[in-house]
Parts: structure tokens; C-alpha cells; sequence
């Protein structure tokens, strides 16, 4: 069985009965953020800092010596319609798209943002070259003369910094991917980095900047206490350190997009 590790700030109802993932499975803990739940073996009551990312974090360095071997951590407004206004988030994946997730192997991302219709178009006219981090247009496809102008920066090497297109793009296939422009650090200031450049080469030895950064958006993942246990409690220790100083923080949105490569285990951390 799967074990679920949920984030909630008064999203879910106020019954637990009624909440979506009672539909699969009675084994979860719920981090409560807003203290309206009473504690129990199933809610913590957790300080509001950092996001859900510090609650991944949390639960991986509390119980790093006795992990479930599947996890899926998720935020608690997982299913809540794009573009919600309140409360203020908007969902990542519908239940359809939770129930043929659920039994997946490996390492996966749980939501349905390739089922967009702004991404389906862009899969008509792009093609993501994966080894060469880099996209190409499918065969017979013109773009208007300013897409065709962005569109041509792609080719500049990734340290150029310039609009590109496209910006986002999302397939099955390929995941979602996004432009690696540290744009979120113009909104919500961080403490410690100021790039998710310069971030992943601190941690992680073999780390190689990219134009593109696949990641699962709300950071909702099924992952394997296999994998986690890649990268040394000493890791996640330092991760969490990283987003436990506000409720909402710049490290938080690197990590967003860190955690699919570090899920993956393919990187080498760089340990004090």
C-alpha cells in the first residue's frame, strides 16, 4: 500500500470522510497547517513554513530510518479545478487521472497538465529533444514572424538570458517542462540562491545547467523509499533548512523544480 503524506492548509473538509483520497487508502498522514484538525496518529499539526516542500522534507528526515516503500506526497487541493480562485490554489490532477496514476511503477508525476488544451496545441508544433535540451519544429509548421524571432534564441546557449519559446510545453511523454529563467524569484524573494543554477551546483556535484527543467507542478509525486534513500538523511536535513524561515519562499519554488531530478537518484550530492 501506498502511503500518503498530504500538506493541507483548510482545504480539505472539515469530515476526512469526504475527502478524495479516502477513495484510496486509509493509510495517510495529513500535515495540517492551519491547526483545525485535532492530532492524531494521522495529523501533525505543522508551523506554516516552506510550503508543502517542507513538509516532504520533514517526514523524509522523521522517519528516514523506517520509510514506507511507496510515498505519494501531494498537496490536499491535488484535484480542485485550474484556476480556482478560492481558496487561493488552483489543482494539479483530476481523480481520473490520480486512479490510472496510482498503481504506476517507478517514479511518478501526478497531475494532468498534458491533457491541456494550450499544451496540446504546442505538442502539435514542437517536438522536445531530451539529450539535446532543446526543441524543434515538426514538420510543416510555420510560425508567425515574432514566435518565429523567439523561437530562433533557442539556439543560444542556455546562459543568454532571453525569451524563448516555448516557455512551457507538456506531453506524457516528456513530462511538463518549463524555461529555466528563475522568473517565480520576481514574485517571491529567496534567502539563500538567487538561481536554481547556482542552487543544484551547491548540492549535487554532477549537476549541469539546462534550458529546461521537467517537473511535476505542486510537487506531487509517487515515489520509492528506494530512491529516496540515494542521498543520505544529511541531504534532506539541509533541504528542509532551506524553506523553514516563511510560509511562502523562493528556495521552495527551486525545489519544486528540483525534485524530479533528485527523486530520480541520478545525482551525486555534495555532503559536508
Amino acid at each position: 500500500m501506498i502511503k500518503f503524506v498530504i500538506s493541507d492548509y483548510n482545504w480539505l473538509d472539515s469530515n476526512l470522510e469526504n475527502c478524495w483520497f479516502k477513495e484510496f487508502t486509509t493509510d495517510y498522514l495529513i500535515y495540517d497547517k492551519f491547526h483545525r484538525f485535532q492530532t492524531s496518529n494521522k495529523v501533525v499539526r505543522q508551523k506554516n513554513v516552506g510550503q508543502n516542500v517542507y513538509d516532504m522534507f520533514d517526514f523524509i528526515v522523521e522517519n528516514y530510518e523506517n520509510l514506507p516503500n511507496k510515498i505519494f506526497f501531494c498537496r490536499s487541493c491535488i484535484t480542485f479545478p485550474k484556476g480556482r480562485s478560492r481558496p487561493k490554489s488552483n489543482g494539479n490532477c483530476s481523480l481520473k487521472e490520480i486512479r490510472r496514476l496510482i498503481n504506476k511503477d517507478g517514479l511518478v508525476e501526478v497531475h494532468d497538465y498534458n491533457y491541456l488544451e494550450k499544451y496540446l496545441a504546442l505538442s502539435k508544433k514542437f517536438k522536445y529533444l531530451k539529450n539535446e535540451d532543446r526543441f524543434i519544429l515538426k514538420p510543416n509548421i510555420k510560425l508567425n514572424f515574432k514566435d518565429k524571432l523567439l523561437f530562433g534564441f533557442n539556439k543560444l546557449p542556455k546562459t543568454f538570458r532571453v525569451s524563448r519559446i516555448p516557455t512551457s510545453y507538456c506531453t506524457r511523454k516528456d513530462g511538463f517542462l518549463e524555461i529555466n529563467s528563475n522568473w517565480y524569484l520576481r514574485h517571491q524573494k529567496a534567502k539563500f540562491f538567487n538561481s536554481y543554477d547556482k542552487f543544484m551546483s551547491t548540492f549535487f556535484r554532477n549537476y549541469s545547467p539546462k534550458k529546461y527543467i521537467r517537473f511535476s507542478p505542486g510537487c506531487n509525486y509517487i515515489v520509492s523509499s528506494e530512491n529516496i534513500y540515494k542521498y543520505k538523511k544529511e541531504l534532506y536535513i539541509k533541504l528542509r533548512s532551506l524553506v523553514d524561515y516563511a510560509p511562502v519562499v523562493g528556495e521552495a519554488f527551486m525545489l519544486e523544480r528540483a525534485l524530479y531530478s533528485i527523486f530520480e537518484g541520478k545525482l551525486e550530492a555534495i555532503y559536508s
